[in-house]
């Protein structure tokens, strides 16, 4: 997600004194709730009917921070983080190619998984999840793969990923546990006579490889022989980097650049509801279009450069809290960030009903540091996005070399010694 003064905490007796005191102080939602073709649609208006509110959760560790600190809390490029039924925090790192495996109080326990491409071991690790049996999974991108691990380290086949007939390779953009199985989104190039197709595809997969489900599904078709990657052109839908799983196993999906909608599956793949707001779209500053323009001039050649949307993606993110409430990050709450909060949030309740704007009080830089949402966990990455990580990722014939990370190249005289990566671990507040 692209998420990432202290106020006193409230207990739940001030809590009860205060909505007895000010009864009006939240409006009604004004809002709508109807059936089409057997899906519910709820129609929300702009503004949500609780208004905005600051929360602060509780800081419950802080690791790296500390010159002298430990080997355990000497961190590469982390790029996902779970949290089990024990308080247990599970950090992937991609440049160790470890998961780090800490308790609910921040002591280190053990360490998961190692470089390679055997059993118990990954290379360039994107994506971690939960699967039945006390099981890890971990998302390679290239060559797509998923590792499986047991919560102590042991190692165990990997996980099929199963896909259609002609593909030659897959790219797994995304990976959630969802109870007894896993939900994935890939991208499949496809080569054809005359022409390739690029399909994305949202689907659950059981832990033995068989397709469970299928969400979404789009396909882009090339003239020409080879393979084509398109990130999108900034309009229609888009699936790909939008969605997420809630406790249940319902999936989520913010699936369109121009309109803000929600849409919501049931585990067996049903579309059962969809959630609208009322929402004006917000224009790219002139600064913003000539940061796209900068990037796509460094391209290699013949490389697609898609005209650019004058307008901003009305949902950049959504995260899915376990009881089906979801947080979402417009493209108007990305213009409030500021230090020292994460968010604003659009928050809705698992009816879907917009109810509150949410901000979370903690230590954060919006332009330094990056934020997972996890269980009942919030943590913040210091100087994730000052940390520049390179690799190669290949897959028989095909070669990527990609880039993760690293300040504005301005801004190297400034910052030749950054800040060492370190982590901070928050509780959030009952009922979020």
């Amino acid at each position: 997600m692209p998420l990432r003064e202290r106020l006193p905490a409230l207990t739940l007796t001030t809590l009860a004194t205060l909505a007895l005191a000010f009864p009006a102080a939240a409006s009604p939602w004004r809002g709508s709730v109807t059936q089409e073709d057997g899906v519910e649609v709820v129609h929300n208006p702009a503004e949500p009917s609780g208004g905005e509110k600051a929360l602060a959760p509780t800081e419950l560790w802080h690791l790296g921070a500390d010159e002298d600190a430990p080997e355990s809390e000497l961190f590469g490029m982390i790029t996902n983080i779970l949290v089990d039924e024990d308080g247990n925090s599970y950090l992937l790192d991609m440049q160790l190619n470890e998961i780090r495996v800490f308790s609910p109080t921040g002591e280190y326990l053990r360490s998961l998984g190692r470089n390679g491409e055997g059993p118990g071991e990954f290379r360039n690790g994107m994506h971690e999840f939960f699967l039945p049996e006390g099981r890890i999974g971990v998302a390679q991108m290239m060559p797509s793969r998923i590792a499986v691990l047991g919560r102590e380290g042991d190692g165990f086949a990997d996980l099929t990923i199963p896909g259609p007939a002609g593909a030659g390779l897959q790219m797994v953009n995304g990976a959630r546990g969802a109870g007894d199985h896993c939900v994935l989104a890939l991208m499949t190039p496809i080569q054809g006579d005359g022409r390739s197709e690029t399909r994305r595809s949202l689907i659950a997969v059981a832990p033995d490889g068989a397709l469970k489900a299928t969400y979404n599904e789009l396909s882009e078709f090339f003239e020409g022989g080879g393979m084509r990657f398109s990130f999108g052109t900034g309009e229609g839908e888009d699936f790909t980097g939008q969605w997420d799983v809630d406790g249940a196993g319902r999936v989520y999906t913010a699936p369109m650049y121009d309109q803000y909608l929600l849409r919501v599956y049931a585990p067996d793949g049903k579309l059962i509801r969809r959630v609208l707001t009322d929402y004006e779209h917000l224009k790219r500053t002139k600064d913003e279009i000539a940061e796209i323009e900068e990037r796509q001039a460094g391209l290699p050649e013949g490389f697609p450069r898609p005209e650019i949307n004058p307008y901003l993606r009305d949902v950049r993110g959504i995260v899915v809290r376990p009881d089906g409430s979801v947080w979402v990050d417009s493209s108007r709450n990305s213009r409030r960030r500021e230090a020292g909060a994460v968010g604003p949030f659009d928050r809705y309740d698992p009816q879907g009903r917009f109810v509150e704007r949410v901000t979370l009080k903690a230590d954060y830089d919006p332009e330094r540091d990056d934020v997972v949402v996890a269980g009942d966990r919030l943590f913040v990455i210091k100087e994730a996005q000052m940390t520049s990580g390179t690799f190669q990722a290949s897959s028989g014939a095909m070669n990527m070399v990609i880039t993760m990370g690293g300040g504005d190249e301005e801004d190297e005289d400034e910052e030749l010694d950054p800040a060492p990566l370190s982590v901070i671990s928050y509780r959030l507040p009952a009922g979020y």
